[in-house]
C-alpha cells in the first residue's frame, strides 16, 4: 500500500489541475451543452491527466541522482527510495500507452496533439528547461496545448482574442512558476 501511495505521490494529482484548461474551448465556444460534448473533454482531460503524470514520471526517473542531493527534492518517493525505479517504469509505459490510446479514440488532432505535448516535455526535460526564455515559452506552449485539444475534441472554433488571451495568461502562469521556483 506504500507503494500506491507514493507513486500517486509522484503522478502529482495537485498539479491536474492544469489539465481543466481542456474544457475552456468548450465553455467559451457555447457547445457546453450540445449533446456528446462535454463527455468528450472529460475523456480528454483523462487524457492529459495520463499524459502530465507520465511526464512527471519521467522527470523524476530521469533527475533521480540530481534529487537525492537536494534538500527538499530528496524526499520525492523515487529519490528516495519508497517508489521501486521497475514500477516507475512500468506506469510511466502505462500512462503513455493509456493517454495516447484515448486520445487516438477520441480524434486523431488530439492524438497528434497529445503525442506533440509529450515530445515537448520531453526535450524541456532534457534540454529546454536550461534556456531562459525558451523554457517560459514551453511552459506557456503546454497550456496553449491543452486549451487548443479541449477544442479539437469537439471541434469548436475558437478567435484569435480567446487565442490571444490564452497565450498571455500561459505566459503569465509560467513567469509565475519561475518566479516561485527562485524564491523557493
Amino acid at each position: 500500500m506504500a507503494v500506491f501511495w507514493s507513486l500517486l505521490k509522484t503522478l502529482r494529482p495537485r498539479q491536474w489541475l492544469k489539465n481543466f484548461a481542456v474544457f475552456a474551448a468548450l465553455v467559451f465556444s457555447g457547445l457546453l451543452f450540445h449533446e456528446g460534448a462535454f463527455v468528450k473533454v472529460v475523456w480528454t482531460f483523462f487524457v492529459f491527466v495520463f499524459l502530465s503524470s507520465a511526464t512527471y514520471l519521467f522527470i523524476d526517473l530521469l533527475d533521480v541522482e540530481a534529487d537525492r542531493n537536494h534538500p527538499y527534492k530528496k524526499m520525492r518517493p523515487i529519490a528516495s527510495g519508497k517508489l521501486p525505479v521497475g514500477i516507475a517504469v512500468f506506469s510511466l509505459l502505462i500512462a503513455v500507452f493509456l493517454g495516447l490510446t484515448i486520445a487516438f479514440w477520441l480524434n486523431y488532432y488530439v492524438f497528434l496533439l497529445g503525442f506533440f505535448y509529450l515530445v515537448i516535455q520531453i526535450f524541456y526535460t532534457t534540454y529546454f528547461k536550461k534556456i531562459p526564455i525558451i523554457d517560459l515559452i514551453v511552459i506557456a506552449t503546454g497550456y496553449l496545448i491543452r486549451v487548443y485539444v479541449g477544442a479539437l475534441a469537439v471541434g469548436a472554433h475558437m478567435s484569435v482574442w480567446f487565442l490571444m488571451t490564452v497565450i498571455a495568461a500561459s505566459l503569465f502562469l509560467a513567469v509565475g512558476k519561475r518566479r516561485g521556483e527562485m524564491t523557493l
